[in-house]
């Protein structure tokens, strides 16, 4: 009887030890999935070098991430698209084949998460002509995932 218990107490040992690492190694894993959730936020957003027809959009993230800019002319269709081409911390999108004197509104898709200027489109206007290029004060995104 003096055997068994013994290798009751060990099998406990090691019930506890196998229990400990689980909880820490998904501890680990989730804080790794929640640390890089809040690095896919877009922060600095930039809208610059607007034209009669282009505009150029620019943010940085902490992690490497490829976005996607949703744009059109209604704040609550932002029905057309144009994703990068590849995945980094510095982005830059530029919008071609827009119409003058024309105002948009956009917001940035990051892994299926849309992001927006505090609940609502960053926006722009397209110069109306006569050789006019403009740039917008940065804006930060006021929401946090």
């Amino acid at each position: 009887m003096n055997h068994k218990l013994p290798k009751k107490i060990f099998s406990i040992l090691i019930g506890i030890i196998l229990t400990f690492v689980f909880i820490y190694l998904g501890f680990k894993v989730l804080s790794g999935v929640m640390t890089r959730a809040e690095g896919m936020v877009p922060r600095d957003v930039v809208i610059s070098d607007i034209t009669q027809n282009s505009v150029k959009i620019t943010w940085t993230t902490d992690v490497e991430t490829q976005g996607v800019v949703e744009y059109g002319t209604s704040p609550t269709a932002l029905n057309f698209f144009f994703p990068e081409s590849k995945s980094e911390k510095n982005h830059l999108v530029e919008l071609t084949l827009l119409s003058p004197g024309t105002t948009y509104y956009f917001g940035i898709k990051i892994n299926d998460k849309k992001y927006d200027n505090g609940g609502v489109p960053w926006t722009f206007t397209t110069s109306s002509g006569q050789g006019e290029s403009r740039s917008v004060v940065p804006t930060e995104v006021i929401n946090t995932p």
